[in-house]
């Protein structure tokens, strides 16, 4: 018989022991998922970082469609920036790096390039370097997110942005101050209220999600139609996307009703502590939608985002065969997992639990949808039965129950993190320590207020949970919100596109309106023949916001009229935004807009080569002509700001470095990929790390090591 040694303590900062193979067995502390959501956030910093970098000067600079430095002269206080007093004015009406740079005699576009570099920078040594994830480094990712987020304007703000703002905020509870093995011990006394602190964020983005589809009362959400339109209508389709548009109609308004389950019921599992299989069984169930969102949907960095926030859901040993051995000290987990077989009561209790999971789990959606068996219909494919799913209940019951969810949500959240801080305040008794008992005070005294912040936006959802917060809650909120910490979240909140994804081209003369020409975008909807592409996790802002666009008007959408007069003026910065094709576009006298409706083509479709169809919805904005309106385009353009920004003078040393590393970059991406650019580089990069790591995973499979744990 195996006799075990005595404990010691191992790199993950938890107890392990060794028996006489010298195989390592731990206790689940936390430490690895901890670590895993750390590098995560690095991750998806840099995606953002890297996506945004090298459409700066479309969007932002001076010749671009929002100049960033009109927007900061119209704020710029009277006396200028370049006294203190000056300065500390201009920051506190609009916080950002920004502020100093320009207080340095820096360039708005320079300065708004130097903070994105340093971004590309930091995240990148945080994915690269383990002492590179720490406190400090992660306070610099989000005071130079928020610092580009404050004067992002129209294409930076998404909910994901803001996601990533509050994500990147808590991830400074979970880093180490700096990463050494001796003081790996600092970081467990507030290593519990920061996986809270994820876990009550996730909690909140599903819940608030799957509330606001019913809540907006839209026609296609409540008669579980949602999907017949989604994936056409969605901003970017997958190629996934039109396969899934031609499933059967019941597994669609089954996926609907699943949607619900899954978001509103799964996160709150996540705080349950025992049994174990609960918890996991919720993370697992929102990571399998989530993939689900991303395989038919080009959603940017928010699904990747998502999935970090899940993973504080599970434990060490859920989550380490995920890690090559060869990396997992790294990330904070043992070298190996345990390796002692179960009990007998485990053996028997872990398969009963995870059935009785699925059996309330579908007790549950019978009652709230019904599931009914069709065995003939004209939804049953190769003759096989169909399920019928309703709504079961009223509008009014789903208000109650809204209402009381989220009290009942508060009331979780408000145990889960007393017994975080518990858990905090016993590790720092524990070891004796006041640096560690006064760490976790603090930490405790910020998280509560993190906390007290978040149930402002929580009670959003329904207006007499929001009239119940007491007093201090409201000022709490009031004093948190400059800084971009907590937020409401509630994606997809209405269906659009219902009857016909709307869509606008931008159309080009040259020969006084005989001919026109439509503008190729990149990725958004043009040619019926153009492949649909996977572009995840870059964001091609320009892209989204046409999508958006299309559901008004140009007359709320100023930048779009901006982009027509650019593109005529030959401004070279928007149009590197635009594929190289087109080239007489450089001779336009006049644009103009329509308005479509997109339909996907289904297996009847004639033509066979298309993915889409589309009809005419009429005109969107009608002929503009510089030749003729050069007085309304300069008062248009007055009114807006973009005629207040100011080029660049001269190029210094810095600007120099920056533009030559930038079109370094953008030549490389034009040999690679014409069509794409520099765009290319961070799906490709993250495609290609993502085999990298299953090869690892598939090596430490087949290594020796890897068979005699598996047997």
């Amino acid at each position: 018989m195996a006799k075990r040694a005595k404990a010691k303590k191992g790199t993950s900062g938890g107890d392990v022991d060794t028996n006489e193979a010298g195989v390592v067995a731990t206790t689940a502390t936390g430490s690895g998922v901890a670590g895993l959501i750390v590098y995560g956030i690095a991750v998806v910093y840099l995606c953002a970082f890297s996506s945004l970098w090298t459409q700066l000067p479309g969007l932002y600079f001076t010749d671009g469609l929002l100049p960033v430095d009109g927007l900061l002269r119209r704020v710029e206080p009277e006396q200028g920036i370049a006294s203190r007093d000056g300065l500390a004015q201009a920051l506190s009406s609009l916080p950002s790096l920004l502020w100093v740079f320009k207080h340095f005699g820096l360039h708005s576009d320079v300065a708004l390039e130097l903070t994105v570099v340093l971004g590309v920078v930091c995240s990148a040594l945080a994915c690269l370097q383990p002492w590179a994830r720490c406190k400090i480094v992660f306070a610099m990712l989000w005071l130079l997110y928020v610092s580009v987020y404050k004067v992002g304007q129209t294409f930076l703000h998404f909910q994901w942005d803001i996601l990533l703002l509050e994500v990147g905020a808590l991830a400074m509870f979970l880093a180490p101050w700096w990463h050494r093995k001796h003081l790996q011990a600092s970081t467990r006394t507030d290593r519990s209220i920061g996986l809270f602190l994820i876990k009550w964020l996730a909690f909140r983005l599903m819940f608030a999600s799957g509330i606001v589809k019913l809540t907006s009362w839209c026609p296609t959400w409540w008669n579980l139609t949602a999907l017949d339109w989604h994936f056409e209508s969605q901003c970017i389709p997958t190629p996934a996307a039109w396969f899934a548009h031609q499933l059967p109609s019941w597994i669609k308004r089954f996926g609907v009703a699943s949607t619900y389950v899954v978001l509103i019921g799964m996160p709150a599992l996540f705080f349950v502590p025992v049994p174990r299989q609960v918890a996991r069984f919720g993370a697992l169930a929102t990571l399998f939608l989530q993939l689900l969102i991303m395989s038919t949907g080009n959603y940017n960095f928010f699904n990747l985002l998502t999935v970090v926030l899940i993973v504080a859901a599970l434990r060490d040993d859920d989550v380490c065969w995920l890690v090559p051995s060869g990396l997992r000290s790294t990330f904070g987990f043992a070298q190996t997992p345990a390796s002692q077989p179960p009990s007998i009561m485990a053996r028997a209790f872990g398969p009963l639990s995870n059935l009785a999971l699925v059996c309330g789990v579908g007790v549950v959606f019978s009652a709230l949808f019904g599931a009914d068996v069709e065995w003939e219909g004209a939804d049953n494919v190769w003759g096989l039965p169909s399920l019928h799913t309703h709504v079961g209940f009223s509008k009014q019951e789903f208000l109650w129950f809204t209402s009381h969810a989220t009290l009942a949500a508060m009331v979780l959240g408000t145990v889960a993190l007393v017994g975080a801080i518990a858990a905090s305040l016993w590790s720092g008794f524990k070891q004796r320590s006041v640096i560690l008992v006064t760490q976790s005070i603090l930490a405790a005294t910020v998280a509560t207020a993190l906390f007290a912040a978040s149930l402002m936006p929580l009670s959003y959802l329904h207006e007499d949970v929001g009239a119940r917060l007491p007093t201090p809650v409201r000022q709490i909120h009031a004093a948190l919100d400059p800084f971009e910490v907590t937020h409401s979240y509630g994606l997809f909140r209405r269906m659009t596109g219902v009857g016909g994804r709307p869509e606008v081209s931008v159309e080009w003369t040259e020969d006084d309106g005989k001919t026109w020409h439509e503008v190729e975008f990149k990725y958004k909807p043009n040619a019926l023949d153009n492949p649909l592409p996977a572009i995840a996790p870059h964001q091609p802002r320009l892209d989204w916001q046409m999508w958006f666009a299309a559901l008004g008007r140009h007359e709320h959408n100023p930048w779009l009229v901006q982009l027509c007069i650019k593109l005529m003026e030959g401004s070279k910065a928007v149009r590197r935004l635009l594929p190289p094709q087109s080239p007489g576009l450089a001779r336009a006298t006049a644009m103009r807009m329509r308005l479509w409706k997109y339909h996907f083509t289904n297996t009847s479709s004639p033509s066979k080569d298309q993915w889409w169809w589309r009809e005419s919805d009429g005109v969107y904005m009608t002929e503009l002509n510089p030749s003729r309106q050069a007085a309304w385009i300069s008062r248009f353009q007055d009114h807006y700001g973009f005629s207040s920004a100011r080029g660049l003078e001269s190029c210094d040393g810095l600007c120099w470095v920056l533009s030559r590393l930038r079109a370094g970059v953008e030549a490389a991406g034009d040999a690679v990929c014409p069509a794409w650019g520099a765009d290319v580089f961070l799906p490709v990069g993250f495609a290609v790390g993502v085999i990298g790591w299953v090869v690892l995973l598939l090596a430490d499979c087949c290594s020796p090591t890897g068979r005699a744990r598996t047997a």
